[in-house]
């Protein structure tokens, strides 16, 4: 039994893991998309350009209140950020 909590583990971690990179594509569609550069974004919202560069990559779990930050600068509405719509099948 122990192997399958492990595996439940490995498997949560994974699927977080997907969360981010998720949350990331979506920054970076609507940031180019509305023609910001990362330096851009990151000036106008206050949010570090290097964060940014990890929240893109799927390296970072940013808060909701720099994924405000950042929806609002681009003048998205919030939960376009949390429409993973290559994940509908994969995670849940």
């Amino acid at each position: 039994m122990a192997w399958e909590a492990n595996y439940l583990d490995n498997k949560r971690v994974k699927d977080i893991k997907k969360i981010y990179e998720q949350i990331g594509l979506n920054v970076k569609k609507y940031r180019t998309r509305c023609g910001y550069s990362q330096d851009n974004l990151a000036y106008e919202s206050g949010v570090n350009r290097a964060y940014i560069g990890y929240i893109e990559r799927g390296e970072r779990n940013p808060s909701v209140a720099i994924i405000y930050k950042i929806a609002t600068t681009l003048k998205v509405p919030l939960h376009e950020f949390f429409i993973f719509d290559t994940m509908s099948k994969e995670v849940g």
